[in-house]
């Protein structure tokens, strides 16, 4: 009965060796495709196969505006970046943060200028941008002058909604060209309309 006992335990032991051996055999193996698969897709991307469009923001807005923000939690700035960012074609686009009280967002420059940049959409973010953060606002015929007169569009946006975020209802509303400004207590009244 001894015999079997230290037969059974042995071959019990070989067992557990054997699945030891095989399951780092399959571990070594998952980790060898992981490896691939992660080659493969850095020289795929630094080759210029893939880009991840980076729209970005390190502005903040004070909380007393919070009303401007989309449903995703996103302020008017990061929203910014996604409208400009949807017509340039990496779809890469930065807002930086205001530089003090006295500090303008500027209109698009004769290169940047697109049917997206030249939108009251993108103005009416922008200034949302300026404002929440307590900077000066820039005039609508101030914001456009490098646009041409087909990419201007006001009331609108004439792009798909770009994807990973919402544009607030407020956002659409028409530039009054009469006042030649963007009305912050206009959009606030309009807060509640939904988004696109």
């Amino acid at each position: 009965m001894k015999a079997t006992r230290e037969t059974s335990l042995g071959f019990i032991s070989c067992l557990c060796f054997r699945s030891v051996l095989f399951g780092m055999r399959a571990a070594m193996l998952d980790a060898w495709g992981l490896f691939l698969s992660v080659l493969i897709g850095l020289v795929w991307f630094a080759g210029g196969g893939g880009h991840v469009a980076a729209q970005e923001t390190d502005a903040v807005c004070k909380e007393q505006f919070s009303w401007m923000r989309n449903s995703l939690g996103q302020n008017p700035c990061l929203v910014e970046a996604f409208v400009e960012g949807a017509c340039h074609e990496d779809g890469d686009w930065s807002i930086p943060a205001a530089q003090g009280s006295s500090s303008i967002y500027p209109g698009p420059s004769k290169q940047s200028a697109n049917k997206c940049s030249c939108s009251s959409v993108a103005f009416s973010l922008l200034s949302a941008c300026a404002f929440c953060q307590g900077a000066s606002l820039n005039t609508w015929s101030n914001f456009i002058m490098n646009c041409s007169a087909d990419d201007i569009t006001n009331p609108g946006y004439p792009h798909d909604i770009p994807s990973g975020t919402t544009i607030p209802a407020w956002a659409f509303a028409a530039v009054d060209i009469n006042a030649d400004k963007w009305d912050p207590k206009n959009a606030k009244s309009l807060q509640f309309t939904g988004e696109h």
